[in-house]
């Protein structure tokens, strides 16, 4: 009977104990969650960089404070050069939204839809529309910056003592995880290889989309390829839409200008060449790229940018990606299920 009752007071204070914990745990969220997207890149570029930070301090026997600063500074100096690259394209476009060209093209489009269908598009209030809205989102990415310096500092921060203490930090990690054997090691291979997927497949997705149709407008004769090229390859990662937003509306534009041939090449060319650099792209990184479902990754995307705003394109698909591979280790681990055994490779037997 005692016995009895210590085991249920036992399971009362740790039931109590977890209650206090979880609710500290949501306090603490909650009150930081303004440094998540710092966070979630400190993990990021800590999954890059540990390789190249671990040959540097075992093999090259660099200080493992020295070791981390330098890969940290390179970092910060490729971040700050992209950034200021893209914010000065960006911003030394927006001027040209209110000038001639632009009228005049706005006025053919505006002509061209009343003849079919005989609906008027008043073009002076479109403009003035577009004008105001790029005016908004300018303010808005002026009240960003400082989430954006703090988030970095953070990232900077955490990447720092990710490095200089990683075998500690990891150490205490696996300690946590409830897996063992086996099954720890492939969630902890399966984590780092989406995320090096995602962080080196995504931007390499970018680059090659917005390289080919950057081509692609420079052949059809679209003005200021390289921007457009550019603002094609951000538009790579968003969901379903994807690069047509961009080039589907300049061959439009070009057909509606009278240029037939230029806008059903520019059109044609972009379907054919920059619709299957997905597939390209993949076949070369064949051995970075995680075999993800292309609906794990559309869904996650949209999920983890609405969690996590930028790295939520990272960090989206590999929430569902984790989901999917922890419930078949549940039925692996706790329900014995043998058509799961393929997600837990066994061991290699010695000398095999």
């Amino acid at each position: 009977m005692n016995f009895a009752h210590t085991r249920v007071n036992n399971v009362i204070r740790q039931v109590l104990f977890i209650i206090v914990l979880i609710s500290l745990g949501l306090l603490i969220f909650r009150e930081l969650k303004f440094f998540l997207g710092g966070a979630l890149g400190a993990v990021t570029f800590y999954v890059i960089l540990k390789r190249p930070f671990v040959h540097l301090v075992e093999e090259r026997r660099w200080n493992k404070n020295l070791a981390a600063l330098s890969l940290i500074l390179l970092l910060v100096i490729f971040l700050i050069l992209f950034g200021a690259a893209t914010f000065e394209m960006v911003i030394s476009k927006m001027s040209d939204f209110d000038n001639k060209a632009l009228q005049h093209g706005f006025r053919t489009v505006s002509n061209k839809i009343y003849e079919l269908t005989g609906f008027q598009i008043h073009t002076s209030r479109i403009l003035e529309q577009i004008k105001t809205a790029f005016l908004n989102q300018a303010t808005g990415m002026l009240n960003s910056a400082y989430s954006f310096v703090a988030n970095l500092l953070m990232l900077i921060f955490m990447l720092y003592f990710m490095l200089a203490n990683y075998k500690k930090m990891e150490t205490n990690i696996i300690r946590i995880i409830p897996l063992r054997g086996n099954t720890l090691e492939q969630v902890i291979k399966e984590t780092r290889g989406l995320i090096v997927s995602n962080a080196v497949g995504i931007p390499t997705m970018m680059i090659a989309q917005g390289s080919v149709a950057m081509l692609g407008y420079w052949i059809f004769g679209i003005k200021d390829p390289v921007f457009w090229g550019v603002i094609t390859g951000f538009f790579s990662i968003i969901p379903i839409v994807g690069t047509t937003a961009i080039w589907g509306v300049l061959g439009i534009y070009l057909l509606s200008t009278g240029h037939i041939w230029q806008g059903m090449g520019l059109l044609i060319y972009c379907a054919l060449i920059v619709g299957s650099m997905d597939n390209v792209v993949r076949i070369l990184l064949g051995k970075f790229m995680a075999d993800t479902h292309p609906l794990v990754t559309i869904l996650g995307v949209i999920m983890g940018l609405s969690l996590f705003g930028f790295w939520g394109i990272i960090f989206g698909p590999l929430l569902i990606d984790m989901f999917i591979m922890l419930f078949k280790i549940y039925r692996f681990e706790y329900l014995h299920e043998s058509d799961t055994e393929k997600i837990i490779p066994p061991q290699t037997p010695a000398g095999v």
